[in-house]
């Protein structure tokens, strides 16, 4: 195998795991930016003050 081929291969392979981690970020970053910014505006429009945790008693 020559070694044009096997550096081809190589950096495939790293762009291609390169995609994946991107992806992976993209989507962590997403739920995270749902799950702090997303959630208050939804309680926001429907009204909602506060949630009740079903473990937890509030006093």
């Amino acid at each position: 195998m020559s070694y044009k081929i096997l550096i081809r291969e190589t950096l495939s392979i790293i762009a291609l795991f390169t995609f994946f981690l991107i992806i992976l970020i993209v989507i962590a970053g997403l739920a995270y930016y749902l799950q702090e910014f997303g959630a208050p505006a939804v309680r926001e429009f429907f009204g909602v003050a506060k949630t009740a945790a079903p473990f937890f008693t509030s006093n």
